[in-house]
């Protein structure tokens, strides 16, 4: 009897998350056409790649308590949603950030804990500590109560910590979290807008996608508002600050370059996590000879 080769089609993982299902992109056409609303879903664009590096970027709403899609109603449509933004890091200079998981519902700050936690885990790929770096807006707003919940509850440890931006070097505070107000929300939309105008980042999603298309300039705000009629900017703060987490923008447009980090002495590199050549390699093992025998 001959044998037969069955063909499957590939799947993602499926995990079981509260008051949410995931949704793989093989699945996407089949269920707009039953539900456009996509809130309260997870959507992954694509597999995680052990040797990828990961941003998550969080803006928490206030949210509604007990919310789940089985008790939706209209007036729910226009409440702030909680959402939650991944990214595949790109170079900064000619390669794109990949948006490849996103999540949005309007759902209280503590009860997304579960779904970011999940996810920064799933797309841990290059981490030392198995986590992708989560970067979570903390104020103004909830957002401290995900940031506790995600390190108290589920032990996250690979949380961005704040900098200060303006003094002469950069300083890392005691503190985590993305920080909003007039001055940083100005930082944010200038590096980020020019990042997008580039051809920098990817967008798979066509929430966020309308969201950066109907933001509109108010000489009031720092950062671009939703035009009349839309209320949402939600996944677009979620992000931006992804984003900048991601190229470390404190530092200049694109952070330290590789290759300065590389051939810097005062860097502490570490060889395995990087993409140095041999010869790179090699003078960063002499250096470090060097160093031990007490001639660096």
């Amino acid at each position: 009897m001959a044998e037969t080769t069955l063909r499957r089609r590939p799947i993602l993982p499926q995990y079981a998350l509260p008051k949410c299902g995931l949704i793989s992109p093989l699945e996407f056409d089949a269920f707009e056409h039953l539900d456009p609303d996509w809130r309260g879903l997870v959507k992954l664009w694509e597999p995680p790649q052990p040797k990828a590096r990961y941003v998550m970027g969080i803006d928490p709403a206030g949210g509604i308590v007990n919310w789940s899609r089985h008790r939706r109603v209209n007036d729910d449509l226009e409440h702030d949603n909680s959402a939650i933004e991944v990214i595949k890091c790109g170079n900064g200079r000619d390669i794109a950030d990949i948006q490849v998981a996103e999540f949005a519902a309007p759902m209280m700050a503590q009860d997304i804990v579960e779904v970011a936690t999940l996810l920064g885990r799933l797309y841990c790929g290059n981490s030392d500590v198995g986590e992708a770096l989560c970067i979570i807006e903390t104020w103004p707003g909830p957002g401290m109560l995900t940031h506790q919940d995600m390190v108290a509850r589920h032990g996250y440890v690979n949380m961005w910590r704040w900098e200060y931006l303006d003094t002469l070097i950069p300083t890392v505070a005691n503190t985590f979290g993305w920080k909003s107000n007039m001055k940083t929300l100005d930082y944010l939309w200038n590096k980020f807008s020019r990042h997008v105008g580039k051809g920098l980042l990817k967008v798979r999603s066509g929430e966020l996608f309308s969201e950066l298309s109907n933001l509109q300039t108010d000489p009031k705000k720092t950062f671009p508002q939703p035009c009349t009629g839309q209320v949402h900017d939600d996944r677009v703060r979620a992000i931006a600050t992804a984003v900048w987490a991601a190229h470390d923008w404190v530092l200049g447009d694109e952070g330290i370059p590789e290759r300065q980090k590389v051939n810097d002495p005062a860097y502490e590199l570490n060889p395995q996590a990087c993409d140095m050549t041999v010869e790179g390699y090699d003078d960063w093992a002499e250096r470090k000879y060097q160093e031990i025998i007490g001639n660096g």
